[in-house]
């Protein structure tokens, strides 16, 4: 039987880091490159880049997923019935942990779609592509100046550190710089429609460590480190548990998901993995979606007034301690005058200039970034109205008027972009017009949803633990250590 340590370092997660048309790397140390067709190259500290080829978009696989049930005798009486009318299926069993395992039930795979639907059954519920081993694909090899054809996947055996230039995990939302990442994991190279993917194959736990040196912060308080790497964890368990095992990879490593930029850990880091090692959130037996964001500003918000769906334990929070009225921010007096306040909430602390932001347009100018970002154009802005919020003050629902026409824009993500050429900090602002111009004034950053980092780190310099941490932001929701 295996131990709780070889559980943990036997699981691993496959983490899209970067797709580009051009990859550069250092090695230091060793590393064994392979191709889909042998091809062999051993790097001992050299500096090399990997080009894709423009011509070639390589095969894909499908995987027509019939079933995904918890219920193995549902899975093999579905098999069964389908194999009576001639399909062949077959089926998969995933075990993460203490979870639940899953019965995938599918067939194939099928180089094309043609050979799909002769022969899988029509009432697949979602259809896997996956990148086959592409054997006939030229990867450039450009090591010195000199230029080699690798084929295909490549496998990068990573006995040393690989460095990875040149990552950038905005998303386009935010301009950030993009960095260079430190990687001990091995790393499959995947060629698809003229770019090349890096994926790296990494244990677990060393993955959720990355994920909260990148996400919180190695100088976070101890206890806010050990409620990110519980959000984490939970996170990419319920892709892997959730998931086919098809798919060319997990989870990405942008801010769409969640951030890590590889290996180089603080010891205070470490130990709050440690502490918490198999530790995740969940809801009625099942993993939840620990949906985390930079800065609430004072208020968490409701999922369904920022996505679209209600999840029962992602719910709007006051972020104050026990003892302080809750208020409606629904009004646009409200909202004023709560965000020119200085209200001790948990985010107060660690705000910095978050805590306060503004953005001062001309009409003309904010007329420009409305047509480049919505495609609209509406002509010179003449009035913002703000039509709904949610229950933290969030923007839900805006109307901008123009000399040529007027646009409504919804959802949080969709107002953030509208009003600046990358994206607003949050949707927590208030507009004004004075002197001709409009100006934006607004708290925090990111979509509000789940845990608030910077409110976290607040909550464990007033004394909470972790569970408390992660209670006080996920409703109805239990700590289970799955390993």
């Amino acid at each position: 039987m295996k131990t709780e340590y070889e559980r943990q370092t036997t699981l691993f997660v496959r983490v899209k880091l970067l797709e580009n048309s051009k990859l550069s790397f250092t090695v230091n140390g060793v590393a064994v490159i392979k191709d889909s067709r042998g091809n062999r190259i051993e790097l001992k500290n050299k500096s090399f880049k990997l080009l894709s080829s423009r011509k070639y978009k390589g095969e894909t696989l499908y995987y027509p997923v019939i079933l995904s049930t918890q219920n193995r005798s549902d899975a093999d009486e579905f098999i069964r019935a389908f194999r009576r009318e001639g399909y062949i299926l077959k089926k998969k069993k995933r075990v993460i942990g203490k979870l639940t395992p899953i019965y995938i039930v599918y067939a194939g795979p099928f180089e094309n779609l043609k050979e799909m639907n002769s022969k899988a059954p029509p009432n697949a519920v979602r259809v896997i592509k996956s990148r086959g081993s592409c054997r006939s694909v030229p990867v450039y090899f450009v090591i010195n100046g000199n230029r080699y054809t690798l084929y295909g996947r490549i496998r990068i055996q990573n006995r040393g550190k690989i460095k990875l230039n040149d990552v950038e995990t905005s998303g386009g939302l935010y301009k950030r710089k993009a960095k260079c990442i430190n990687l001990t994991s091995n790393l499959s190279i995947i060629p698809a429609d003229s770019k090349l993917s890096v994926i790296a194959n990494v244990p677990i736990e060393e993955y959720v460590t990355g994920v909260v040196k990148s996400e919180i912060g190695e100088n976070a308080p101890l206890e806010a480190k050990k409620a990110q790497a519980v959000a984490a964890r939970t996170n990419v368990i319920r892709k892997l548990w959730r998931g086919t095992g098809f798919e060319d990879y997990d989870i990405t490593s942008s801010v769409f998901a969640q951030v890590y930029t590889g290996e180089g850990f603080s010891d205070g880091t470490r130990r709050a993995v440690a502490e918490t090692a198999g530790e995740i959130l969940v809801y009625k037996g099942e993993p939840i979606e620990a949906l985390f964001h930079a800065m609430c500003g004072g208020h968490t918000e409701n999922s369904e007034n920022v996505w679209s769906s209600y999840v029962p334990y992602l719910r709007g929070v006051f972020d104050r301690g026990a003892g302080h009225k809750r208020f409606s921010l629904k009004s646009e007096r409200a909202v004023k005058k709560w965000l020119e306040q200085d209200p001790d909430v948990n985010c107060r602390k660690y705000g910095k200039k978050y805590w306060r932001w503004r953005y001062i347009y001309t009409p003309r100018e904010l007329a420009n970034i409305l047509k480049a970002k919505t495609g609209r154009d509406i002509g010179i802005v003449l009035e913002i109205k703000v039509l709904e919020r949610g229950v933290s003050g969030r923007v839900k629902k805006i109307r901008i008027v123009g000399s040529r026409g007027e646009i409504v824009i919804r959802k949080d993500l969709e107002i953030r972009k509208a009003f600046l050429s990358t994206s607003l900090p949050s949707s927590l602002f208030y507009v004004e017009k004075r002197g001709g111009k409009f100006i934006i004034t607004g708290r925090g950053f990111g979509h509000g949803v789940g845990m608030c980092q910077i409110g976290a780190m607040g909550m464990a310099d007033k004394g909470y633990n972790y569970r408390k941490i992660l209670k006080h932001y996920y409703s109805h929701v239990r700590l289970e250590k799955i390993y």
